[in-house]
């Protein structure tokens, strides 16, 4: 639990300086055990606010509106961290915008589709978890759908960059 805590600090620190491609690779390896440990414990332990849960109050600020939603759904949290993931690969994506190496190129498309492949799995398996009226802003299946959009888009352009290179 005391690593899941750890994990969960680590994340919550993340900033607008710290997206180096090296740090962005250390907040996705810890984003990706955090997922990890959500898995494991969403088995175990129930979590909510009766007296038979765990209660643990998960907040996020929305990206939309610059809320901070609280929530004790395990499920929550894990499409939260999930969500941030997803934004941690588009950004290491990025890194290869303007590259004219193949296999840099290479790297980028597989960030982004990475990225466009968890917002998707988001897309799809929230509604499952939460009633319609208690999603917030940037997990509707609109802004989902949107962003899976743009990160595609992203994807087209890395792509479809070495023949505009080429002929261009």
């Amino acid at each position: 639990m005391q690593e899941f805590v750890q994990n969960r600090n680590v994340l919550v620190k993340i900033t607008e300086s710290d997206r180096s491609f090296e740090n962005l690779k250390m907040y996705r390896d810890t984003s990706v055990n955090y997922i990890i440990m959500i898995n494991m414990l969403k088995n175990k332990i129930n979590f909510g606010k009766d007296q038979y849960s765990l209660k643990i109050d998960f907040a996020w600020k929305d990206t939309l509106t610059d809320e901070k939603i609280v929530s004790n759904s395990i499920h929550f949290e894990y499409f939260s961290a999930m969500f941030n993931l997803g934004i941690v690969y588009f950004e290491m994506g990025k890194a290869f915008y303007f590259s004219e190496e193949d296999l840099k190129l290479k790297d980028g498309v597989k960030y982004f589709q990475t990225a466009a492949w968890i917002f998707d799995r988001i897309k799809e398996e929230y509604q499952l978890y939460v009633q319609a009226l208690n999603i917030q802003p940037d997990l509707q299946m609109s802004y989902m759908s949107f962003v899976i959009n743009f990160f595609l888009i992203s994807f087209y352009f890395l792509c479809l960059s070495p023949v505009f290179i080429i002929h261009f």
